[in-house]
């Protein structure tokens, strides 16, 4: 991953601690652990089976799963970060597949209900009173696409659709819901940097197991039909087609997120030096890309590269994405060359694969998605407002089996959604999506704007022939690019000053006189933290003897800044003073008081210094 994936500005010349070659020796034992994982899930999925259309459930995989389930409940009742751990190892992790379910619902989609009760339960409770007040466009925009889908599964029930259906077209958008917990979770430093990297062991474990799959089917291990290829097509939920020279195309459904990785791993290298991660990374993109070939996700990578241009940059800009171009097709036809024994590179497969592009008769899976053209517009016209709902299926002929089949897979995104979902509900998509254009646009912070604009109008351009947009990863990929995840860093640091009766200093704002915080402020150019504390506290409360005690920590949090969403780095350091008398400098900061500890956990309103303050209470008294 890039080695500084929330933000583009370098801290000022203040004591930041790095750890260095211990850090990074730590980061790849945590990949390390993690790729194990991601192999012992689905070595135990295939040994302990849930339950397809061809294998009963394994009890034994219901009580791992309901014990996932009941540990992450109960650590999210606990307010434990690990419960949410649990939550986002499964989807990073799991990806697509459904290696563990429960009386044949998912973990994941267990997961969902009770992490999210049990999270808004309390979030109501403790917040009650300002919860709705810190809503902004993008949650109420999410709420409308929540309505908009909820409705068109009531009218899926209206025309008699499947059931089970309807309600695996609904979950996803559920999962918007998300937004909430993983807003708070981005705060905490630990969570991103675990994310991070269960997202690099993920893109290498993915590539190991294409690897693996693509040698097994080409030297005979495996075969069409035997038990690896049940477990990959019904666990996995992924897709195997053989082409010539004992050569397969691999998809899986996770590799929705395949082009997305790939244009932000460009971008990062644009921008940043090289690192071995990032490189390794985008190498087993590449390979996995190579062995998809899906003809959408070329498109959408091209164009995504395109939007990575600048001026400033492109002569980097000109070297990397030719780089990976050149990559792609080494690794393509190395990998085609060595499953088809030397008789082929590969070139004739690639090239009917890009002229079927233009013209899709000449190939039988590009074929039929052409012939359900005529059929989902009929859908649409039959209800062309409020659509047909959820759950619904298409009837049309199938040039690979010969003869009529129905299939809930309409291959075209937008034409799905106006189908199921009726003009009202693909125009609150258009509304949901131009918002985070302009969102991106506005707040990300210098070349995230490009590289975030580049995996959008990328995911966007997916859509086009995939369920992209609605697909649980397509929604996740939405609410991560609402996160903090680009915007600015600025670093700030502030005091909570011991007077001689064991009370602290609190300062509240000009325009906000009921908003109580401790002292602090934005460190200058050529300051360090400590030094920008102590100004800081002198500036909001006319306080200059001042002994260190040490540092408390840190902690992260959005803030606005000229009209603009920023990433706040919080150092606080815990200082002692014989002074009692208070006389604030700043003008925008007019009040400064003296309040007991208890008192002061009454007056912030603030959750994060809350928070904060909460962890570090043994060192006030």
């Amino acid at each position: 991953m890039p080695k500084d994936l929330s933000t583009d500005l370098k801290p000022p010349c203040h004591p930041e601690r790095s750890e260095g070659s211990l850090k990074n020796m730590n980061s790849k034992i945590t990949i390390t652990k993690l790729l194990i994982l991601y192999f012992a899930v689905r070595l135990f999925s295939y040994i302990f089976t849930p339950a397809t259309p061809l294998w009963a459930q394994n009890p034994i995989n219901t009580l791992v799963s309901f014990f996932i389930l009941a540990l992450s409940a109960y650590w999210i009742y606990r307010n434990d970060e690990r419960g949410w751990y649990i939550v986002a190892a499964e989807i990073i992790l799991g990806g697509a597949g459904g290696y563990l379910s429960i009386a044949g619902t998912s973990l994941r989609s267990c997961l969902l209900i009770v992490s999210l009760a049990i999270y808004f339960a309390q979030k109501l409770y403790r917040e009650r009173k300002i919860f709705f007040t810190q809503l902004r466009t993008w949650h109420y925009l999410i709420f409308l696409l929540l309505i908009a889908g909820i409705s068109a599964a009531a009218c899926g029930f209206y025309h008699a659709h499947s059931t089970s259906a309807i309600i695996a077209d609904l979950i996803p958008y559920f999962f918007f819901l998300y937004i909430f917990p993983l807003s708070d979770l981005y705060l905490s430093e630990k969570f991103r940097e675990v994310g991070k990297q269960a997202i690099i062991a993920t893109i290498f474990g993915n590539a190991i197991l294409i690897l693996l799959t693509q040698a097994g089917l080409s030297a005979s291990i495996f075969a069409l039909q035997d038990h690896y290829y049940h477990w990959y097509r019904d666990v996995a939920l992924g897709k195997i087609t053989g082409l010539n020279f004992h050569f397969y195309r691999l998809v899986l459904n996770e590799h929705l997120l395949l082009i997305p990785l790939t244009i932000y791993f460009i971008g990062d290298i644009i921008k940043n030096q090289a690192n071995k991660i990032n490189l390794l990374a985008l190498s087993s993109l590449l390979f996995i890309l190579a062995n998809n070939l899906t003809r959408i996700y070329m498109v959408a990578l091209a164009v995504g590269t395109l939007i990575l241009f600048s001026t400033k940059n492109w002569k980097r800009w000109l070297a990397v994405s030719a780089s990976a171009a050149i990559g792609f097709m080494i690794i393509f036809v190395a990998t085609h060359t060595i499953a088809s024994r030397g008789q082929s590179f590969g070139l004739e497969i690639f090239g009917l694969r890009l002229q079927s592009i233009a013209s899709p008769q000449m190939e039988d899976s590009s074929l039929s998605r052409l012939l359900l053209l005529p059929k989902i517009l009929e859908k649409i016209k039959s209800a062309p407002i409020l659509g047909r709902g959820l759950g619904d299926t298409v009837t049309v002929y199938s040039p690979v089996f010969k003869t009529n089949i129905t299939t809930p897979h309409f291959d075209w995104g937008y034409l799905e959604i106006w189908a199921e979902m009726g003009l009202v509900g693909l125009l609150a998509w258009i509304t949901f999506i131009g918002y985070l254009l302009y969102y991106i646009i506005k707040n990300k912070h210098r070349y995230n704007k490009n590289i975030f604009a580049a995996i959008l109008i990328g995911f966007m351009i997916i859509n086009i022939t995939s369920p992209a947009l609605f697909h649980v990863f397509g929604i996740l990929i939405f609410i991560t690019l609402f996160s903090p995840l680009g915007l600015k860093q600025v670093y700030c640091a502030g005091g909570i000053i011991l007077g001689p009766d064991k009370k602290i200093v609190l300062v509240n704002k000009f325009d906000n006189p009921t908003w109580w915080t401790p002292p602090k402020g934005k460190v200058e150019e050529d300051e360090d933290t400590l030094t920008a504390a102590k100004r800081e506290i002198y500036e909001e409360c006319g306080l200059k003897n001042l002994e260190y005690i040490k540092e408390l920590g840190y902690f992260y949090t959005p803030a606005r800044s000229k009209d603009k969403l920023v990433f706040k780095k919080m150092t606080l350091f815990l200082l002692k003073t014989t002074e009692t008398k208070l006389v604030p400098q700043d003008p925008h900061n007019p009040i400064a008081a003296w309040f007991t500890v208890d008192e002061a956990m009454q007056k912030i309103r603030s959750e994060e210094f809350k928070n904060f303050i909460s962890k570090i209470k043994h060192d006030l008294t």
